[in-house]
């Protein structure tokens, strides 16, 4: 390393996003050690691009660029963004980068000092969140300095600060140059700030006009301040041609200005765990909600009881003139009930609310409104009418036949309303026909239809509905709570800059991913044993196969999240992209894996469809598993988990080729 090479040199170097956004267009700079280095430029320009290819997180098109360091941790790098971790304390903050830039436990002890005097940073022990936009600016440089770089890249360090505090960073730099002969990069629009640099590039549409002293280029250009200077060479730039789509270069192939010579540390990855351990304890809000919020809304399926939902009486007509006496004489000598039609009105009213109406067109206005379930009427001869089909049965008269029938008026604007209320009449006319059969030694067979369910393949007689139900909602709760968990983190650290600021400390994709996987797989364990037991053993739900079984499946499920949380938030980004996803999958959970309909009575097409999204096989084996009985070693039930399985390793492969192949400029 010789004294009189350039730190950095770019030469012709070319950038663009796309064919009509060209970035940098064959730009050329030189920054010599032991200088402050001024970029200075309006916004847009290309500054923070051209920084970003300096330390190693984006390739150029064409050109070069050559540092004159072989390890990265010669380089500290500020972020234009503060890109910091509001929830951590000053000493949690430095301990982090420099247990990342490998530094021992004394060496960031005796920097953090340093830097604390130097700076004039509060408290150690402030969280950064309660500092004030100064002192969080401060903190982002302590976080350059902390492994004690000999090149020093600043992204507009100065911006959107009071002008004390713009000098004492000034003086910081003055006295790093100065004594510990540093070599310091900022970018800034600021014209008159860019004068105390020992040099200043002056750049405009990704070309960098002109570089020297700020004395030298006023000579040079016969002008008397700088901004004379660079209005001079803007509208020169003005008069030529730039680059056009024909005129760019093809792509190169970059080497690395950097190699990284371990993808996967110990240290780091120990670090980025702990970091992500304090954030999890200091977010409790975030934490409180994926630990509970599957438990809280599966209680709250197991606890409803779809036999109670109608509460919407329903009608009875009797005539005006029509009692129900006490005394009155029974029809038959067998009997003790006098009137069928006032005993099946005493069974009905024992277990849904009946409202009496004394004719058919009084009671249809009230169902019209709304406030009627359904209206039951009766011939004035339903006692007989009934008694006699008992009695002759196939010898009944037509005009029995006819008196002894109960006329129903649902409303069947709701299924399951009207279902539940079928069923509720049916069964309180069954009650009084057994019980005019036992009084009258008539075979109770009569009083049901030639049908009998004695026994039950899979399930129970006296199963209620949340029961089958419960099994298709536990998987797209988890899901959507793995992913949400796993994609939000991710994708605020990405549009905050944390994560590029991590990266350009050393960090690897690899130690960041593993690190959230940890932590998401303890977070996992604690809230599945919670559900368990809360809906399994407080709220009862049924389960007749293994728990082992379904809480390994349960895993799959939540591990599929993940990865899709993690695939998502590479590819958009941005946080309320990915909340919306969130939803849009939730959506597809719920339907696919049968909540919100049956599986069977979905659509062929819908049913096809389905099948390929992992979790629908793998909700499927939980719903056989925990309510048929069936084991692991079933064909069904296995194939289905490894399906479910193979689709996580499916999108960890793609997360895999998407950062390899650098498309997302992770």
């Amino acid at each position: 390393m010789e004294d009189d090479e350039p730190v950095v040199a770019v030469r012709n170097a070319y950038k663009r996003y796309s064919p009509k956004n060209v970035i940098l267009a064959g730009l050329n700079m030189t920054i010599e050690r032991g200088t402050i280095y001024g970029l200075l430029g309006p916004s847009g320009c290309g500054k923070s691009t051209l920084l970003s290819c300096i330390v190693g997180r984006l390739d150029l098109d064409a050109g070069t660029v050559k540092v004159d360091f072989d390890d990265r941790l010669q380089i500290g790098y500020m972020p234009q963004d503060l890109a910091l971790n509001m929830e951590l304390t000053i000493e949690e903050l430095l301990t982090f980068y420099g247990r990342i830039y490998r530094l021992s436990w004394e060496r960031i002890n005796q920097r953090m000092q340093e830097l604390m005097t130097l700076l004039e940073l509060p408290p150690k022990d402030r969280q950064v969140r309660n500092c004030s936009g100064g002192q969080q600016r401060r903190i982002s440089m302590a976080i350059t300095l902390i492994h004690d770089p000999e090149l020093l890249i600043m992204d507009e360090p100065t911006v959107g600060i009071d002008p004390l505090l713009c000098a004492s960073i000034w003086e910081c730099f003055f006295e790093l140059v100065k004594k510990k002969n540093k070599t310091i990069v900022i970018t800034t629009h600021y014209i008159e700030e860019a004068k105390s640099a020992d040099r200043i590039g002056l750049m405009r549409n990704g070309v960098l006009l002109a570089e020297n002293s700020p004395q030298m280029l006023m000579e040079r250009f016969d002008c008397d301040s700088l901004e004379d200077v660079f209005l001079h060479l803007s509208k020169t730039q003005e008069g030529e041609s730039g680059v056009t789509v024909k005129d760019y270069p093809a792509k190169q192939k970059q080497s690395p200005i950097f190699y990284q010579k371990q993808s996967f540390n110990k240290v780091r990855f120990l670090a980025q765990l702990k970091k992500n351990w304090a954030w999890t304890l200091r977010n409790l809000g975030v934490t409180l909600f994926v630990l509970f919020m599957p438990t809280l809304c599966l209680s709250i399926v197991c606890t409803s009881d779809i036999e109670n939902i109608v509460t919407v009486p329903i009608g009875v007509v009797v005539p005006e003139d029509h009692s129900c006496p006490s005394n009155a004489t029974p029809i038959r000598p067998c009997l003790t009930i006098p009137d069928f039609t006032c005993r099946y009105i005493e069974i009905l009213e024992s277990i849904y609310p009946v409202l009496k109406y004394h004719s058919y067109d009084e009671a249809r206005e009230v169902a019209i409104k709304g406030n009627l379930a359904g209206i039951l009427y009766f011939h004035e001869n339903f006692t007989e009418g009934v008694m006699e089909r008992l009695e002759k049965q196939s010898a009944t008269s037509s005009k029995a036949l006819e008196e002894g029938t109960m006329y129903t008026a649902m409303d069947m604007s709701s299924f399951p309303v009207a279902h539940i209320m079928v069923y509720r009449v049916y069964r309180s006319l069954e009650k009084l026909l057994n019980e005019l059969c036992n009084e009258c030694n008539f075979d109770t067979r009569l009083a049901h239809i030639p049908l009998d369910i004695p026994i039950a393949v899979h399930g129970g007689r006296h199963w209620k509905f949340q029961d089958s139900f419960l099994p298709s909602t536990v998987l797209p709760f988890v899901f959507y709570t793995m992913f949400i968990y796993s994609s939000s983190s991710l994708a605020m650290e990405i549009t905050s800059g944390l994560l590029e600021r991590y990266q350009t400390a050393g960090l690897t994709i690899n130690e960041i991913l593993a690190a959230q996987s940890l932590l998401q797989m303890l977070v996992i364990n604690v809230q599945n044993i919670f559900m368990f037991v809360v809906i399994y053993g407080f709220c009862g739900a049924i389960m007749v196969g293994s728990y082992l079984t379904c809480y390994m499946i349960v895993v799959v499920s939540e591990l599929f999240g993940m990865a899709f949380g993690v695939l998502i938030a590479i590819i958009v980004k941005k946080e309320t992209l990915v909340s919306m996803v969130g939803v849009g999958l939730q959506f597809v959970a719920f339907t696919y894996c049968g909540c919100l309909w049956p599986k069977e009575g979905q659509h062929q097409i819908v049913q096809v469809m389905g099948m390929t999204f992992p979790l629908t096989p793998v909700s499927i084996s939980y719903f056989n598993v925990s309510l048929r009985g069936w084991s692991l070693t079933k064909y069904e039930v296995y194939m289905n988990v490894i399906q479910g399985a193979l689709g996580t390793l499916g999108i960890a492969i793609i997360i895999a080729l998407l950062l390899w192949s650098k498309l997302l400029n992770i």
